[in-house]
């Protein structure tokens, strides 16, 4: 795992400086032929916590209900050893009503969703192309069950937040896990 994240999780700044849900300095609009994406509707400086959701966990039973639509292929992820679902503030748009009706059977969106399901912007963030280079990275803390992402660069305000979805960080991040685990 990159330095940067490890730096980040130890000193377990997450949550104290930036609280959770902070979505001032983000938008989520129209990115072209990628969809919608998140947009920095501030300036953000290098170093800054952009935005920081809660990592909702989701029982197996339901997950298996719903493993298979369209929210959990797009957004749903591995937690540790459980589901898991970063919820926000913007609404999920149902293309598919079978998906919507399966959703509404789970316990998970009777607790959490109440008429409809609102994901964490940190969704949105779109994957570098040849036209583009991350500014964006994600940052991890387990402990709390927070996921979120980083400016690596000074942003502008307008500019697309951009990450590398393909950086691979499990077997770090595994090793990072099981230190922090041993050491308590």
């Amino acid at each position: 795992m990159r330095e940067i994240i490890k730096k980040i999780l130890l000193e377990n700044t997450i949550g104290k400086k930036n609280p959770l849900f902070q979505d001032k300095k983000v938008i989520v609009k129209d990115a072209g032929y990628k969809g919608k994406g998140l947009f920095a509707a501030v300036d953000i400086p290098k170093g800054d916590i952009v935005l920081l959701a809660k990592v909702t966990i989701m029982n197996n039973k339901d997950w298996e209900l719903v493993k298979d639509t369209a929210p959990v292929k797009l957004y749903g992820f591995r937690w540790m050893d459980q589901h898991g679902i970063p919820l926000g503030k913007w609404k999920f748009d149902f293309k598919n009503i079978k998906d919507r009706l399966l959703w509404k059977k789970t316990d998970f969106y009777k607790q959490y969703c109440q008429d409809e399901l609102r994901l964490s912007g940190f969704l949105f963030v779109n994957d570098i192309d040849v036209d583009t280079t991350a500014n964006v990275e994600e940052v991890f803390n387990t402990l709390k069950d927070i996921i979120g992402i980083k400016a690596i660069r000074d942003i502008q305000a307008g500019e697309e937040l951009i990450k590398e979805y393909n950086y691979d960080w499990k077997e770090e991040f595994k090793s990072w896990r099981k230190g922090i685990l041993e050491n308590k």
